[in-house]
């Protein structure tokens, strides 16, 4: 599972590091970018792609449509020493 994730955070890096060909449309919150090589992602409002690449616009807009944050996990109570 490590490896996978390591692949997604190489792919985000590739993604943000290449230029947007057209203006972002917003889909749930997330963004719907077009790449130079024509590919399609979805990322968050600071620009991190979150998937992708998609081939089509309309396949990154229902990946979009159907993602949910999740929250943060709750904090840990520290257990005072006696």
């Amino acid at each position: 599972m490590q490896r996978v994730g390591m692949r997604f955070i190489m792919l985000s890096l590739e993604h943000s590091k290449r230029s947007m060909m057209s203006e972002a449309k917003s889909v749930n919150g997330y963004l719907i970018n077009k790449l130079q090589d024509g590919q399609w992602w979805v990322s968050d409002a600071s620009g991190e792609a979150i998937a992708g690449p998609f081939a089509s616009e309309s396949a990154a807009i229902e990946v979009a449509a159907v993602l949910q944050d999740q929250p943060k996990a709750p904090r840990r109570r520290s257990n005072p020493k006696p």
